[in-house]
């Protein structure tokens, strides 16, 4: 194992954690902050990346138990790491290729990512970085120190006073140089302001809850199918995963849909589905229809000409999503249906536009 393997390991758990959590994400921060930044989901994932890199770096690369390895014992000596750079340099080696000074680099750079994420995130400086450094990285050392608590019969990994404080030193240097590129924004809401007001139903927010939708029937519909695979315990075809998962992915997103006239991509980015042309029950049946659902369901049931149709109603909707009144898509349109800001509704009628 190389020592970019763990890092690369972080960044793919890290994604598919990231899928997961995406909608509930927007919900959270359209209800918090009254809308949505990429550049802060952004800086949210890089988070989600360094405490999983932390820990992939922790633990990896991990002997089996079948596999002969060493105890090691603390290292409490707060030079060593010194000492051993000094010791290899003195042995005509290159300081890049220097072993030790790349370890303690590593040890640096792997918790500046922590002290630059929590001002930016979070707002505060060097002393609680520094704090947080040291908090996560003892825990890191101890895990270490316990044999990944218990899991192992002794300790196959250093438990190093000189990591830790490297660690804490790099949670403080990113917390620096953060200060680089951050300012504190002027008019920033304060405690107990507002910061949820109404606002346009624009074709980005619209974009934004038909994203989550698509992702919240994807990742339903791979739960779903991995479950069923590994109850069924090789008894269950792999068409008929497919088929069931597809199905319980529909239905996270017809069901609500159905029932309130809202989709679940809506309601995380707070817009509400009001009104119909026809009677709200078959206006919301034909909006599932026209929309999503019936391109999925087209697309996976209907053989050959069910995905030219399913391409047409993508195509048609993203077409309609800029050029209806209110952003309201080919389903919304299809149905007699608009769509209105959630906080406001008859507000948010008046807010929005063409």
């Amino acid at each position: 194992m190389t020592r970019v393997t763990p890092g690369l390991l972080a960044i793919l758990i890290g994604a598919a954690v990231a899928l997961i959590l995406f909608v509930p994400f927007v919900a959270a921060s359209f209800r918090a902050r009254g809308g949505f930044g990429w550049r802060r989901a952004a800086a949210w994932f890089a988070l989600l990346i360094s405490f999983l890199a932390i820990w992939a770096y922790t633990i990896l690369p991990a002997p089996l138990p079948t596999d002969d390895y060493t105890c090691t014992t603390a290292n409490l000596d707060l030079l060593r790491d010194l000492r051993d750079i000094i010791a290899i340099q003195q042995g005509g080696s290159s300081l890049i290729a220097n072993a030790a000074l790349q370890v303690t680099v590593l040890n640096v750079a792997l918790f500046v990512p922590i002290g630059f994420l929590v001002r930016i995130l979070f707002r505060r400086g060097i002393p609680t970085a520094l704090l947080v450094g040291f908090v996560l990285s003892l825990l890191v050392e101890t895990t270490q120190l316990t044999g990944l608590w218990g899991i192992y019969p002794c300790s196959y990994r250093f438990f190093s006073v000189g990591d830790l404080l490297h660690n804490t030193l790099g949670a403080g240097l990113g917390s620096a140089l953060a200060l680089l590129v951050t300012r504190r924004r002027a008019g920033r809401p304060t405690a107990g302001e507002d910061v949820r007001p109404p606002a346009r139903v624009t074709a980005t927010r619209r974009l934004l809850g038909m994203l989550c939708d698509v992702l919240l029937v994807g990742v339903v519909s791979v739960l779903a199918g991995l479950v069923v695979g590994l109850a069924g315990a090789g008894s269950v075809s792999d068409p008929a995963e497919t088929s069931i998962g597809t199905v319980a992915g529909l239905l996270a997103y017809l069901v609500p849909l159905l029932l309130t006239g809202t989709s679940p991509g809506e309601s995380a980015v707070l817009l509400l589905g009001t009104g119909g042309r026809v009677p709200t029950v078959l206006a919301r049946i034909i909006r599932a229809g026209t929309g999503l659902g019936g391109a999925i369901a087209l697309s996976e049931f209907v053989p050959v000409v069910g995905d030219l149709i399913a391409a047409a109603l993508v195509v048609g909707t993203l077409v309609l999503v800029f050029t209806t009144r209110n952003h309201r898509g080919l389903a919304c349109l299809a149905a007699g249906m608009d769509v209105v800001d959630a906080r406001a509704p008859i507000i948010g009628q008046a807010l929005t536009t063409r």
